[in-house]
């Protein structure tokens, strides 16, 4: 179980490294290897879900989130 998900922040693997490829993530390289602030990847979570929550889109962003996982599997 990842730091994130210790939180109640649910994020996959592969979509963690996706935002940083875009550099939406705080991160570290260190040789091949990307290193991760615990403190700083919480601070990005929580600003990330205030966010959704300010803009009061949390139940449409659970809807997007439902929408993808049906089509990714082919229902």
């Amino acid at each position: 179980m990842g730091v994130l998900e210790q939180h109640g922040f649910l994020i996959s693997k592969a979509r963690l490294y996706k935002l940083t490829a875009k550099g939406d993530v705080p991160f570290r390289k260190y040789g091949n290897k990307l290193l991760f602030s615990r403190r700083e990847l919480l601070s990005w979570a929580e600003s990330l879900a205030r966010r959704v929550n300010d803009k009061g889109e949390a139940a449409l962003a659970i809807v997007r989130s439902a929408n993808r996982k049906l089509r990714s599997h082919g229902k």
